[in-house]
């Protein structure tokens, strides 16, 4: 049973009678629920061992669809999860001319290899070689083998990878959440580690005391709000089945 219609093409079709709808489905609604992503293609020569004519994400700016003369075309569908790993895939391989103007293609769950050549953070691919890391760290001493080793709250690197300079002793958290060197460690915030200077009821990575770290979820920041964690879900994404474990599981709205 299909469950999700995800999107769909028009491909003009040269000697065709009509121009042929190609939607892209899924089999479940788990699977639709999973995905960053979903890509079409076109292959010449139908599904096993054609080549692909056209490629092209759903929901992104892309050229317009080959026209499409008489022959054996493959339709085909895949789609990547938030560890950038494709997980769901299907095709069709239809005659053209073909009788029906509409060929829908489902995806059902199907093992596929990483869509990044680098990192991935939340579904994002970092340049190969680059660390990505998660909010409040960074990597400033380009050594993929430490990770994000900076503390972005700390003295040393506060706010970025430059230390405070002696009249800025302080790493202070700024209201927009970010950190900046200060002169003084102002009421209520408390001094933790290295020359931070934070608020422990809204610093996630101090939150409620020093050293206490809001957990990373998936397609969501963390958020420290009166000394108790939580997060707050990126765009296009929510939390629809309220369980804390997997942050910001579905993609689009609660439906």
């Amino acid at each position: 049973m299909v469950r999700a219609l995800l999107a769909g093409w028009v491909v003009l079709g040269g000697c065709l009678p009509s121009d042929l709808e190609w939607t892209v489905t899924f089999a479940t609604q788990d699977l639709a629920d999973r995905a960053v992503a979903v890509e079409g293609s076109i292959l010449e020569g139908g599904c096993e061992g054609g080549t692909t004519l056209y490629s092209a994400t759903i929901g992104e700016i892309s050229d317009d669809p080959p026209l499409l003369e008489a022959g054996t075309f493959g339709f085909a569908g895949r789609a990547r999860n938030v560890q950038c790993q494709w997980y769901a895939a299907g095709c069709k391989t239809l005659e053209l001319p073909a009788s029906d103007d509409a060929v829908a293609v489902m995806l059902d769950a199907e093992a596929g290899g990483p869509f990044c050549e680098g990192p991935c953070l939340d579904g994002a691919c970092g340049p190969p070689g680059a660390t990505i890391c998660e909010a409040g760290l960074a990597d400033c001493n380009n050594d993929e083998t430490d990770g994000c080793e900076a503390d972005l709250g700390a003295a040393r690197t506060c706010g970025g990878c430059a230390p405070c300079e002696d009249y800025f002793p302080y790493c202070a958290l700024e209201p927009d959440g970010s950190h900046d060197c200060s002169p003084i460690c102002i009421t209520p915030d408390s001094r933790c580690g290295e020359g931070g200077c934070t608020d422990l009821g809204r610093d996630p990575r101090n939150c409620g005391g020093c050293g206490s770290i809001c957990p990373q979820r998936a397609n969501a920041d963390p958020v420290c709000a009166g000394g108790a964690c939580g997060f707050a879900c990126r765009a296009d994404f929510e939390d629809c089945d309220r369980d804390s474990s997997n942050g910001c599981e579905a993609a689009g709205s609660c439906g």
